[in-house]
């Protein structure tokens, strides 16, 4: 009957904040939907205000995304702040984009919480601040896309072990449509010395997955597409032989070309997811003037 309805904007089930009284006890029973496309919203717009109506205090957070590096790297050089925080705490995470850390502070105002954060976030940058590839609710791909606005540059793509997934990465981000120039998958050797003019000698004596043939595909796309910045992989994605996981990423922004060498481990897509996400981060790197020898 005095139930408080959290409304749902994206679905059918409302929520709800229900008030009991137990053996002289007052408490509250929240109902929520299941699916995180309905729960999300409705604890974010519906419920947290109700939340912060009750609280003495405030609790804020931000997480931070790193490139290149793995959870193991990451907990390492952040060892100290990891074990011994505890206002603000930092706490390690892996997600199927990379390793990241979320930095939680809280204090009797938001903005008192806010500049604990930002206290932590310095030592972080000490310790990390090249790696950094995104803060807050900004993905990977939402950074990259953001960057190539403010520049006002485009970007190309060649793709052989991801098969397409770094562009489909862009893609996810609103706006991409003024900065993805153009996109090649490029899985055969026949299709890189068509579409990318990779000579035909060089595939059979380098084969396709070598820094060669990489260096060689980043050129043909720059020459195709002029395109400020150009991005390209090769790789053995598995799961037989006993090469798989190596692969290359190459960059080329203003001139300046990279080509990164990798050997991953896991299974087949895991593989391939992996080698997206590094091309994504080298090429938010490279835009942010992070130096890298080729």
């Amino acid at each position: 009957k005095n139930a408080t309805i959290l409304d749902n904007h994206v679905g059918t089930a409302s929520g709800a904040v229900i008030p009991f009284h137990i053996n002289g006890k007052d408490g509250y029973i929240v109902i929520l939907p299941g699916p995180p496309k309905e729960m999300i919203p409705m604890v974010e717009k519906e419920l947290r205000p109700i939340l912060h109506k009750w609280s003495s205090g405030a609790t804020e957070s931000l997480v931070v995304r790193f490139g290149v590096l793995g959870e193991y790297q990451v907990n390492e050089r952040l060892k100290k702040e990891i074990t011994s925080g505890t206002n603000p705490t930092v706490a390690p995470y892996v997600k199927e984009d990379g390793a990241l850390i979320r930095i939680t502070a809280k204090a009797s105002t938001a903005d008192e919480a806010k500049e604990k954060i930002a206290n932590s976030l310095i030592e972080v940058r000490k310790k990390l601040g090249k790696y950094i590839v995104a803060l807050g609710d900004e993905s990977r791909s939402d950074v990259l896309v953001r960057l190539l606005h403010e520049k006002k540059e485009c970007v190309a793509v060649a793709e052989s072990i991801t098969g397409g997934m770094v562009a489909s990465t862009i893609i996810e981000t609103s706006g991409a449509s003024s900065v993805l120039e153009q996109a090649f998958v490029v899985y055969s050797d026949r299709a890189k010395h068509k579409l990318l003019h990779v000579p035909i000698k060089k595939l059979r004596k380098h084969s396709a997955v070598s820094r060669s043939v990489c260096k060689s595909m980043l050129k043909g796309l720059y020459q195709q597409t002029k395109s400020d910045l150009c991005i390209a992989t090769t790789g053995y994605a598995g799961p037989d032989g006993e090469d798989v996981g190596r692969c290359y990423i190459g960059i080329r922004y203003h001139g300046k070309k990279c080509i990164f060498e990798h050997h991953l481990h896991g299974e087949r897509n895991h593989i391939r997811n992996r080698a997206k996400n590094l091309a994504v981060d080298y090429a938010i790197m490279m835009m942010k003037g992070e130096l890298w020898e080729e």
